[in-house]
């Protein structure tokens, strides 16, 4: 509708490149990291791979605690609502 605030935009990525595929086995969440390191040496050897190697702090928002983390990390990082955070017991300003 045009009094809609919000509006539908083509993808600028082609049908491949939105390509998800999922292999039984291998976990990348943190806590299972080192056991999937093998699994995923295999992998590789045997097809393609598409990775990307992420520096800094990250969170694993596929989960429920994950997912709050990352809300709290960055929300306490922001000038507008650091202060509830922090006052909220939930972080702190670093």
């Amino acid at each position: 509708p045009e009094d809609s605030r919000f509006t539908s935009l083509p993808s600028p990525f082609s049908a491949d490149q939105l390509q998800v595929q999922f292999t039984p086995g291998i976990s990348t969440r943190q806590a299972h990291r080192e056991a999937s390191l093998k699994p995923i040496a295999d992998l590789i050897a045997r097809q393609p791979v598409e990775a990307y190697a992420m520096r800094g702090r990250t969170f694993d928002c596929g989960s429920k605690a994950g997912y709050l983390q990352a809300i709290l990390h960055y929300a306490a990082k922001d000038p507008d609502l650091a202060e509830i955070v922090v006052r909220a017991g939930l972080g702190s300003r670093d």
